[in-house]
């Protein structure tokens, strides 16, 4: 008997426009219909999603749930799940006809493999295809398999951050649903890391298989400090939290340099961006041994650390500044 995909769609009542091309890029795959179902997890009532819902030829399950975080909104949608492969997808985002077939095919031939992670196709507000910035970097290039064994670099990780590439056996997620439901961000890596410590194979190609919509809102800054300073603390108010998660799962694993610079990076963020005053300590406690050698790069954090820890919003005034004239000089790309 062949396996089942269970593709989840997360859709937030701030962005709801681009939904309805994300559920037909499912809806017409060259995978048969019988060996996938679509589940919708959204904060908002929509008749239309209601009327396809109840349509059982469209397999589709529709949930409706209170406005909460990404990794709470993921674990709705894992719960309800009846496949044992599960794929995500952005409503912004949009699936290759052949996407499905792929995973499908991907999962089949090879039952250690527990995650797969596609590349993408970039587009634009309006569905058409655009240019690749070349902030991103290159492509991947090659088809790559790793393992907990592995040696992780940040090309690796380059492209982890599209969640719309990733899909994962269901059984590696039902392991860790307690703290991915206080998950705020970084849903990719969280992922990557909890297929890593499966110890099943993970799997990068090269094959372009997602629609990944580039607009305004991923390249401005949009609002007042004020509002730009709760949103930034409300995205990584649990980071320190499932961070230590990670630290204590892989601190016994063999060549875990990489994984443990990581998690020191993200904890870094976490403290630069709240409100409490520990960077300081933290970053000095671990930072000789978080691969960051050079005398230059610790004086840096550490002069970063204790700017926030005298004072938290000030330091973040000045990097929203900066920020908003960064980002006013990338433009996004034109449609070719």
């Amino acid at each position: 008997m062949g396996i089942f995909i269970s593709v989840i769609i997360t859709s937030y009542h701030t962005r709801t426009q681009y939904l309805n091309d994300a559920i037909n890029s499912v809806m017409h795959q060259t995978l048969s219909k019988r060996l996938y179902e679509v589940i919708i997890v959204k904060d908002y009532e929509d008749a239309n999603i209601s009327k396809l819902a109840s349509n059982k030829d469209n397999n589709i399950i529709d949930l409706t749930i209170d406005d909460t975080n990404i990794g709470d909104a993921i674990v709705h949608g894992v719960k309800k799940a009846k496949g044992e492969i599960i794929c995500f997808l952005d409503d912004d985002d949009m699936f290759f006809g052949d996407k499905l077939e792929f995973v499908y095919n991907q999962f089949s031939s090879d039952k250690n493999v527990g995650f797969l992670r596609n590349e993408i196709s970039e587009i634009d507000k309006n569905g058409n295809k655009t240019v690749r910035p070349n902030e991103w970097g290159d492509r991947t290039k090659e088809d790559t398999e790793i393992s907990i064994k592995s040696n992780l670099s940040d090309e690796i990780l380059r492209n982890s951050g599209v969640m719309s590439c990733i899909s994962i056996k269901k059984n590696i997620i039902l392991q860790h649903l307690e703290i991915l439901s206080q998950l705020t961000t970084n849903q990719d890596l969280f992922m990557f890391l909890i297929a890593l410590y499966s110890n099943k194979k993970l799997k990068i190609v090269k094959n372009q298989l997602t629609y990944y919509r580039i607009s305004d809102s991923v390249t401005r800054i949009k609002g007042s400090f004020n509002k730009y300073l709760s949103t930034l603390r409300r995205v990584h108010k649990n980071d320190y939290i499932i961070n230590s998660y990670f630290e204590n799962m892989f601190k016994n694993v063999n060549n875990n340099d990489y994984i443990m610079k990581k998690i020191f990076e993200l904890n870094v963020i976490y403290f630069l961006v709240s409100e409490e005053k520990g960077g300081l300590k933290y970053i000095s406690s671990n930072i000789k041994n978080r691969g960051f050698s050079t005398l230059k790069n610790r004086f840096f954090l550490l002069f970063l650390s204790l700017f926030h820890d005298v004072s938290p919003n000030f330091f973040l005034r000045v990097h929203f500044i900066y920020y908003k004239i960064k980002m006013s000089k990338y433009s996004v790309p034109n449609s070719v």
